[in-house]
């Protein structure tokens, strides 16, 4: 992995996540849920621990501790990422200049600090 770090062996993390231009996705509670269940969702699929959160209105920050042979941080979070995003845009109508599909859906962007 040319100019990446590995935090394959690492378990512990602090996470921040940001919705992509800052939009101000988590103001409305049922979007705070489709998170939160979401979250659920992968916390039994990889059986990582939540040790603490905190979900603002652009962004989300959380500490979580994973087991890498149940499923790595990096994966943790791109599956959150990915279906929490593809569940808050179907909510959201088409509109001019905005295609609608898989390829529109809101991207979320990470920052990781071990």
């Amino acid at each position: 992995m040319r100019g990446r770090l590995s935090y394959a062996s690492e378990t512990l993390y602090f996470v921040t996540t940001t919705v992509a231009n800052h939009s101000r996705v988590f103001v409305k509670d049922k979007y705070c849920d489709i998170l939160i269940n979401n979250i659920k969702h992968y916390q039994r699929r990889h059986q990582f621990r939540i040790l603490g959160y905190a979900i603002m209105p652009s962004h989300f920050h959380w500490v979580v501790n994973v087991d890498p042979e149940l499923g790595l941080v990096s994966d943790v979070m791109r599956d959150i990422k990915k279906y929490t995003a593809w569940e808050i845009m179907a909510d959201f109508p088409p509109t001019a200049g905005r295609p609608s599909g898989r390829h529109s859906r809101l991207k979320l962007t990470r920052c990781l600090s071990a």
